[in-house]
């Protein structure tokens, strides 16, 4: 995510650059750029060494290739999820075990991807002869060479018990006084089955990466077109996000924001509004009233003094008679 991050940054200074460009030109249509969409990208280990090593070596563990952090982590979710199925012969731990497999196996196409268009390829943003992206500074890629060695090398605090002590596990399991519970299992898998599970999730991230390539890498944008030809409506389901945030809009968002502008709305004006300025029009007519009796002349204020004691004197003799 901070590869990312240092990517959209220097991609915003392109994208200034070639809107400043644009500003200069008399003439001529331009289509929108969007300095965050991998499509717009291309080549850009050529400008951002530093943050592209770091990615790849991000991207390399998140896909769970050994012996990185990331195919660690993901091996201990898919262990326990086998281990609870075959102990305890439940078919749902066994389909989260399976699911968990095919997840791997995206998560290794699509970091191959997102990798693979971002930084390899052709330039593919607007003016790209003229207009360079540059290496984020060093606040920016010291923490991104931090993370990036910790990705390769993490893992090694948490190995499975088949490869030797695992430190967090010791650190966090609650046999040992951390936070964390787990589960007594009546009986472990051999030895020779859980070497083929390690087996098989290496060989996931590997065989994700090579369709990665074998697709993006040498087609680049032309595998995006022919996946969209492929699957053909399924395509337009998933890159809708099953639609979810449409179906959210028609039934909630546009039946509250249209209630509140046919009921809530009047109400606001001729309710909450009109009390207000009512108010504020009775203060101002009462003080157009009493307006004239302030004339600035001294004569008048004395004489109203005089009335006033007369007044006042006339009122306490009737009222003492």
């Amino acid at each position: 995510f901070l590869g990312s991050g240092s990517v959209i940054h220097a991609m915003h200074h392109v994208e200034h650059e070639v809107e400043h460009r644009r500003h200069h030109e008399a003439h001529g249509h331009h289509e929108p750029f969007d300095p965050q969409d991998m499509r717009t990208m291309g080549n850009l280990r050529r400008y951002l060494p530093q943050t592209h090593w770091t990615f790849l070596v991000a991207t390399l563990a998140i896909a769970g290739l050994p012996p990185l952090a990331g195919f660690f982590s993901k091996d201990e979710i898919l262990f326990s999820a086998f281990r609870y199925g075959q102990n305890y012969d439940v078919f749902w731990a066994h389909a989260v075990w399976l699911v968990g497999l095919g997840t791997a196996l995206l998560t290794a196409i699509y970091m191959g991807r997102c990798y693979l268009l971002t930084f390899e390829g052709e330039e593919r943003w607007p003016a790209a002869l003229d207009v360079r992206p540059h290496e984020s500074p060093w606040t920016m890629t010291v923490p991104l060479v931090v993370l990036a060695a910790l990705s390769a090398v993490g893992g090694f605090l948490g190995l499975p018990a088949l490869l030797g002590s695992s430190w967090i596990h010791h650190w966090l399991g609650a046999e040992h006084g951390g936070p964390v519970f787990e589960a007594e299992i009546e009986w472990e898998v051999s030895h020779s089955t859980e070497w083929g599970l390690l087996a098989l999730g290496g060989a996931i991230a590997v065989v994700g990466l090579l369709i990665a390539w074998a697709r993006w890498g040498r087609r680049e944008l032309e595998a995006d077109s022919w996946l969209r030809y492929k699957m053909g409506a399924l395509y337009r389901v998933l890159a809708g996000k099953y639609f979810v945030d449409e179906l959210y809009d028609a039934t909630v968002v546009k039946p509250v924001v249209g209630g509140a502008r046919r009921v809530l709305a009047p109400f606001d004006e001729k309710g909450v509004d009109g009390a207000v300025n009512g108010l504020a029009r009775f203060v101002r007519n009462v003080g157009a009233a009493l307006r004239p009796l302030q004339t600035g002349f001294v004569q008048h204020y004395a004489l109203a003094v005089v009335v006033g004691v007369v007044v006042v004197v006339a009122v306490m003799l009737f009222v003492g008679g």
